[in-house]
């Protein structure tokens, strides 16, 4: 944190945002489509699409680094199905180490959380696929395999 915090001090003006939402609001295409399906009468499977089952509780945090002038530097998601207090926190940590490994801080913590959390997951990413945030600042994710 030192390091991030003299790169972008919020004596010159850096602040971090933190903003939260459910999974399905960043889907308004697909949220229209469920809408209409409703007014409609029909049950989303009737016309081939995916109900909101698996996005109960998803949440997503956006941490954004913003300067003085009110410009987005840089800013990183992460999302969780909440169950618990402490998944709400996890969610919230994993947004800010995304960001902090995208702008070039801490992508070795990043690396040892996220390759726990996997393995929490039951997945491994793919040999020679496990792009992480590089000091540059730009951020590959990479693809995540089902553990066999």
């Amino acid at each position: 944190m030192p390091a991030f915090l003299k790169t972008y001090s919020p004596k010159e003006g850096y602040r971090v945002e933190i903003k939260h939402t459910d999974l399905l609001s960043l889907q308004q295409g697909r949220l229209s489509l469920l809408r209409e399906a409703v007014i409609a009468g029909k049950k989303p499977s009737e016309i081939g699409l995916p109900g909101i089952e698996n996005d109960v509780n998803v949440l997503v945090c956006t941490a954004t680094v913003v300067d003085a002038q009110g410009c987005i530097v840089r800013s990183a998601s992460a999302s969780a199905k909440i169950q618990g207090f402490k998944d709400f926190e996890a969610l919230e940590t994993a947004a800010d180490q995304l960001l902090l490994a995208a702008l070039g801080f801490g992508g070795e913590i990043f690396n040892e959380d996220e390759d726990r959390e996997l393995q929490t997951l039951g997945r491994t990413l793919d040999a020679g696929e496990g792009a992480r945030a590089s000091p540059a600042g730009d951020s590959t994710q990479a693809p995540v395999e089902q553990a066999s």
